[in-house]
């Protein structure tokens, strides 16, 4: 092989280095953003502890206004969500 040769695949691997780092960094940035959007939509049950999604485990039920529950996936406790568009989602605290 060419002098010439090995130096344009030096360089080639230098600028895909380079290129992976840039992605990795990317990728990190990325991953915090999802669990930081997760955690902003996680609930724990107050009867068993559990931890669940409040977007992925929620059903509508209404008389007067539309109100959201949210149904915990391990002992079917109903809790009521409040929260507006644009807004946090979050649980209604028992008193």
């Amino acid at each position: 092989m060419a002098e010439g040769d090995t130096a344009h695949l030096r360089e080639t691997v230098t600028r895909l280095q380079v290129e992976i780092d840039a992605l990795r960094r990317e990728l990190a940035a990325l991953t915090d953003a999802v669990a930081a959007l997760r955690g902003r939509y996680t609930a724990t049950c107050s009867q068993c502890g559990t931890a669940y999604d409040l977007l992925a485990h929620h059903y509508s039920v209404g008389l007067f206004d539309n109100v959201v529950y949210v149904k915990c996936p391990k002992c079917q406790k109903a809790v009521p969500i409040e929260g507006r568009q644009g807004e946090d989602i979050r649980l209604v605290t028992e008193k």
